[in-house]
């Protein structure tokens, strides 16, 4: 009954009559007004007749063909002309085609289910002559508006595909699309929704049951889904793009759906004889699926769009879940899993984003349809044994979606499945464990994942609990950065989701679990006879007695009380390793173990604390991101969670720190505080613990440190509450706790000058005194020195006269250093005197200098207001400058001459210089008192800073100092200290004992190393020292025993790379020729240092570089150790082709190093790693192989020549021991010309050196 009716528009366009004669004959412009005139032409008719109108020409005996009115004519040229129609009737057209199809699908629709309703109630035939008239119009109209559909909709793809910004603006923003652009995007939309109506159509009763013609329109509308799917934009992100996606996912659904049903309509009946049986099976063979013609086009598309992985994963769980058809699913997965692994491995190398798409698919099937893609896996799973990781990363992630899915039906699905569903779920598990030590890390990453996900769905067996925790804090190791972020993040959701409590501290399940296993011993106890005999007739099916609930009950909390402790025990034994983390290199590391570390500390978990600490020093990074990490985390932890007592536990806090993590408090607090985080507040809740006879002095002692951190920051609220501060300070409560008076002075120092000022008739003036004097003998001996150092400061900042003051108190502490009878000197008397004299001194000079900046400051400020008050007449020096050059010079010599004056004028630090000079070279009495040693060592050193002849001259003390071993670490310690503030103050002093603070690196003290280390990095970072010569004693340090050192030097070389893009590779050579000539370096350890280093050569320019400097440094005179180093330095380079040239040029240059074995060996290395370099791969192998033909050729003629040398020392011992008269040669004796000529010949050279000529000659040729 059908009517065949063309689906091509060029096959149609043989059946109509065009306009192309017409407009072959016009010019461009004729051309496109024509095109344009009969489009606006068609609209208008499309809009004024039914929606059958173009459909009732297609028909025999329909209207003259030949007329110029023939409205499907005009369609066809407008769609094959489609490019020259203007933007606006582009849109009209096909918004006019797609209502048209809109209003014929529902006519259809209803004639269509009228025809069925009246089959079933079979009081009429089915279809009669005027509705078999009507259903081939509508069948005809069908089929035009479809071709004519297609033809629009791939113009707009093909648009798109070339254009894919142009049209994406919204309907009434036009004027932002680019020149020549239009809205193809609307268009395609316009195209697509009546198309997936169609789809959806009885074509059975429209088409009069016949299969070919219901595929063939079937295909069509396939063919016209795969052009949209193959148009990335048009399926991509947004809200336009949501709805083109939408109605495509239902054409593909509607369609292939429609297919697989005519798989079972066409299969044949059961014939009565057999021949006619096995014929017609053959042929339903050959058409048993329709589907499949398309699954290549899918597969295509899916390889090329990552988009349209998703468009076809929607209309598989539209296919499944309402049209209940799981058949596309399954044959689309069963597509792309029956390709070779081999290919997909070959894929991976060239186009890894195809395999990256399938994975997705495979992974958005197993979410939306994890009962098909369930029932899939037998063919998906084998390929974990294929080497395209993208793919292996998304049959992970399958799985775990798969057992999410069986653990939420739960013992519904063990029930129904029984022991083999059990089984496929371990078997499931066995294999995410055993793909988290994948050889790729992307897959290792995703496998760390998938496990956060199970966690997530509460799909984690508790039997694997800490299994997987353990394998999680083994990952944190991991050599790939994106690894151990996923290993963090997994133990981070562990942690959130653990199925123990809501906080873990181990002490509570430690006590609970030895609590509950007394009462299961005790209940065993008590059940066990009396379960004996009473339960002997108790005997299940299987043979075995039923359990007591009660015991049963106790058990289970037993074992879980158990898997809770060691849960937590594992958390706690990985913060050693996550401390590790807070000083990687890389950013990521950082930030995920700050995260991490706040998360153990919110859950209680025990250790977490320390490393919380650890996280503060982080605020000094360089890193803007780390240091906003950070800030959140002690948020999160002390400020968000600190409620109304934030006050006191920030007091707290502050009072547990040690001296670095103050340092880093102060950093933190002036970001809370310029973010707003904490705010004025929190001054009200620390004044409130200010009491001057407080009950606890160390909470006291905390608030005065946090209001010396608001003083930094905004010294109005601090003053205006500045009295309350100094009688809680200097109050009865510092007796009990003297750092309280430290504190106090802090908050002092921070206040801005004129503030607040000491007076010399005041009482905190007075109490200052008293504790610099020493005469407050409640302050313990170690104690008054750090308050004594805030007290002093604390004179310099706010007193009017500090010099005055301070040497006052020095003269009073010069009388108390006398004592007894015997008049001996006190020694800690002494000390205390050395030590209030040095920080004096300092304090003084940097007094003399704010001075000369605040002067220098205010004459340039009056300068200023006299000019704007228009004081004009200027000389000529004060025009060009002359007069404040000379202005400057001046202030600087009276600021030169107000230092030299602190030691050699007449106050009472010149007396103590030749003193303390005096005193650190008597070794007997610096020997005897280790307070006096500490005092005078400390003091020695400020006192060199101040001038540079004193510094001088007491070089040699300092450093007899530094390197006499018996020395207390601590005395040592402030030596390395100070010679940093020696280099900054007088570097030409220093420059010629270069060496000998290098030299320090290498000292048997871990402590003195490692200040050391970090002394030395401050001055080499910021160029205060020369480091050429002597870097590789810092190397060196990589190796050291001391975790931390070895840390600090990797921190070194991470910080000197970035310093500029040149500077570690400058300094590779010099390291290079001192390790290899250290005797005491282990070959190993010279191997891992230079891994280490050369690690930061990434630019291709610098390795080709290198690569050149390293063949020079061949030497066939040097060590074989040598030669051996430099070849594993190039090994170690990630060789360009460049460098592959370079070293084939240079090669008669090192040929004779390839006699050692680890050579050869490291030579080999370079060629494999050049060819396993994607990009360039072909010249790069080239090279490679350039390279190795050359190598092995030498090796072989080394090898000859060992050969010839080992048989000539065969014969000479042979002929040693032939005897005298025997006739060794069988030719008989030699002429005398033979004779002669052997005379001459001289003794045999070494065979090295023979070996050396021979390969010298070889060169030469």
């Amino acid at each position: 009954m059908s009517v065949k009716v063309p689906l091509e528009l060029d096959a149609l366009e043989k059946k109509r009559v065009a306009f192309d004669l017409l407009l072959d004959d016009d010019d461009d412009d004729e051309k496109n007004e024509s095109v344009n005139a009969l489009a606006s032409e068609l609209v208008k008719e499309l809009c004024e007749n039914e929606a059958t109108w173009l459909g009732q020409g297609g028909k025999l005996g329909g209207y003259d063909a030949s007329s110029e009115r023939d409205p499907l004519s005009k369609a066809l040229t407008i769609v094959k002309h489609f490019g020259d129609v203007s933007k606006d009737n582009k849109v009209r057209v096909a918004d006019c085609l797609g209502s048209n199809l809109s209003v014929l699908n529902a006519t259809i629709d209803a004639t269509a289910a009228e025809v069925k309703q009246r089959a079933c109630q079979g009081t009429t035939a089915m279809v009669d002559g005027q509705e078999r008239e009507d259903l081939e119009t509508l069948a005809v109209a069908l089929k035009i508006h479809l071709c004519l559909l297609d033809g629009v909709l791939r113009e707009a793809c093909a648009f798109g595909t070339k254009n894919p910004d142009a049209g994406k603006a919204k309907r009434g923003a036009r004027a932002s699309a680019s020149a020549g652009g239009w809205e193809w995007l609307f268009a395609a939309e316009k195209c697509l929704r009546p198309l997936s109506c169609s789809a959806g159509l009885d074509f059975g009763v429209l088409l009069g049951g016949d299969p070919k013609h219901q595929e063939a329109v079937l295909q069509k509308l396939t063919g016209s889904a795969i052009v949209a799917l193959n148009c990335t934009p048009c399926i991509s992100s947004g809200q336009s793009g949501s709805q083109v996606r939408e109605s495509l996912a239902r054409l593909l659904a509607s369609a292939c759906h429609k297919l697989t049903l005519l798989d079972g309509e066409t299969a044949p009946a059961i014939a009565a004889e057999e021949e006619e049986k096995e014929e017609t099976e053959g042929e339903a063979a050959e058409e048993e699926s329709k589907l499949d013609a398309v699954l290549p086009a899918f597969v295509d598309a899916i390889n090329k769009q990552e988009a349209a992985s998703g468009v076809l994963v929607d209309a598989c769980a539209y296919a499944a879940q309402a049209l209940g058809n799981a058949k596309i699913a399954k044959s689309i997965v069963a597509e792309l899993a029956k390709v070779d692994p081999r290919d997909y491995k070959h894929q991976q190398q060239s186009d890894a984003q195809g395999v990256k798409n399938v994975s997705l698919f495979f992974v958005e099937v197993s979410e939306k349809l994890p009962q098909v893609m369930t029932s899939c896996l037998s063919v998906v799973v084998p390929h974990l044994g294929g080497e395209a990781y993208n793919l292996r990363s998304g049959i992970v992630q399958v799985i775990a979606r798969i057992l999410v899915h069986s653990s939420k039906e739960g013992g519904a699905a063990a029930k129904t499945y029984g022991e083999t569903f059990l089984k496929s779920k371990q078997h499931f598990l066995k294999i995410l464990v055993e793909r988290v030590f994948d050889v790729s890390a992307f897959t290792r990453s995703k496998t760390l994942q998938s496990w956060a996900y199970l966690c997530q769905h509460k799909a984690i067996p508790i039997g694997y609990w800490n299994y997987i925790a353990e394998i999680a804090i083994g990952r944190l190791e991991d050599k790939a950065a994106l690894v151990r972020k996923s290993a963090m993040h997994l133990l981070s959701t562990m942690l959130q989701y653990n199925p123990f409590a809501p906080c873990l501290p181990v002490q509570k399940f430690e006590a609970s679990l030895q609590e509950y296993q007394q009462k299961l011993e005790h209940a065993e106890q008590e059940k066990g006879p009396a379960g004996d005999e009473e339960g002997a007739e108790e005997v299940g099916e299987e043979g075995e007695r039923a359990e007591d609930p009660e015991v049963s009950s106790l058990r289970a909390l037993v074992a879980s009380l158990d898997a809770a402790v060691k849960f937590c025990r594992h958390l706690t034994s990985s913060l050693d390793v996550v401390a590790q983390l807070l000083a990687s290199s890389s950013i990521t590391d950082a930030t995920e173990a700050i995260s991490f570390i706040v998360l153990l500390c919110q859950f209680q978990i025990q250790g977490s604390d320390g490393a919380a600490r650890r996280i503060l020093p982080l605020i000094f990074s360089h890193e803007q991101t780390v240091k906003d990490a950070v800030i959140d985390g002690f948020a999160q932890l002390y400020v968000r969670d600190g409620g109304p007592d934030l006050a006191q536990v920030l007091s707290k806090l502050a009072v547990s720190l040690n001296v670095g993590e103050v340092a880093s408090l102060r950093g933190i607090f002036k970001e809370l505080w310029q973010k707003k985080i904490v705010d004025h507040a929190l001054v009200d809740d620390l004044l409130a613990l200010l009491p001057a006879n407080a009950a606890d002095a160390f909470t006291l002692q905390g608030a005065l440190h946090l209001l010396s951190l608001v003083a930094a920051q905004d010294p109005e609220l601090v003053v205006e509450s500045l009295d309350q501060i100094v009688q809680a300070g200097f109050g009865g409560a510092a007796r009990r706790n003297p750092y309280v008076y430290r504190t106090c002075c802090e908050v002092l120092t921070s206040l801005p000058a004129g503030s607040y000022t000491l007076k010399a008739d005041s009482a905190v003036f007075g109490k200052i005194a008293q504790i610099v004097s020493g005469r407050c003998d409640h302050i313990p001996p170690l104690q008054w020195y750090s308050v004594a150092e805030a007290c002093i400061s604390a004179l310099y900042k706010l007193a009017d006269n500090p010099e005055t003051s301070c040497c006052a108190m020095l003269r009073e502490m010069s009388t108390m250093l006398t004592g007894g009878e015997s008049g001996a000197l006190s020694v800690a008397a002494t000390s205390r005197f050395l030590f209030a004299a040095g920080q004096v001194a300092v304090k003084h000079l940097v007094h003399i200098e704010n001075l000369g900046s605040r002067v220098r400051h205010s004459g340039g400020k009056a300068a200023g207001n006299a000019k704007a008050q228009g004081e004009e007449e200027e000389d000529i020096a004060d025009q060009i400058g002359a007069g404040a050059a000379a202005a400057d010079a001046a202030l600087d010599n009276l600021v030169d001459e107000c230092e030299r004056e602190i030691m050699h004028g007449s106050g009472v630090i010149s007396i103590c210089g030749p003193l303390l000079s005096s005193l650190c070279r008597d070794k007997d009495l610096m020997g005897s008192h280790v307070q006096l040693r500490v005092a005078a060592s400390l003091a020695l050193t400020k006192l060199m800073c101040l001038d540079a002849k004193y510094c001088e001259e007491n070089l040699p003390v300092l450093f007899q100092i530094l390197g006499d071993r018996h020395n207390e670490t601590e005395i040592r310690s402030n030596c390395v200290i100070a010679l940093g503030d020696l280099v900054y103050r007088f570097p030409n002093k220093l420059e010629p004992w270069t060496a000998h603070i290098y030299s320090v690196l290498s000292d048997g003290n871990v402590k003195v190393r490692k200040h050391a280390l970090m002394v030395l990095s401050h001055l080499i970072l910021n160029d205060m020292l020369k480091v050429k010569g002597h870097v590789s004693a810092i190397a060196r340090l990589l190796l050291d025993e001391d975790e931390r050192t070895a840390m600090f030097a990797e921190l070194f070389f991470h910080e000197l790379s970035r310093k500029t893009a040149t500077t570690v590779y400058n300094l590779i050579p010099d390291i290079l020729s001192n390790l290899s000539q250290d005797e005491g370096l282990t070959e190993d350890g010279f191997r891992r240092i230079m891994t280490h280093v050369l690690g930061f050569i990434q630019r291709d320019k610098q390795t080709d570089g290198l690569v050149e400097k390293l063949c020079h440094r061949f030497d066939p005179r040097a060590e074989a150790s040598i030669n051996r180093h430099v070849a594993f330095c190039i090994s170690q380079l990630n060789v360009t082709e460049k460098g592959l040239k370079r070293l084939s040029e240079n090669f008669k240059s090192f040929r004779h190093v390839f006699e050692s074995e680890e050579v050869c060996a490291s030579f080999q290395l370079v060629t494999q790693k050049a060819r396993k370099v994607v990009a360039n791969r072909a010249n790069l192998k080239a090279a490679a192989d350039d390279l190795e033909q050359k190598i092995k050729a030498v090796v072989a003629e080394l090898h000859q020549c060992g050969e010839e040398d080992a048989d000539e020392g065969e014969v000479a011992e042979g002929d040693e021991n032939a005897t005298p008269g025997e006739d060794v040669v069988a030719a008989g004796k030699p002429t005398a010309e033979e004779q002669q000529e052997e005379n001459a010949v001289e003794e045999p050279a070494p065979r090295a050196l023979r070996r050396s000529n021979r390969a010298n000659r070889e060169v030469a040729a």
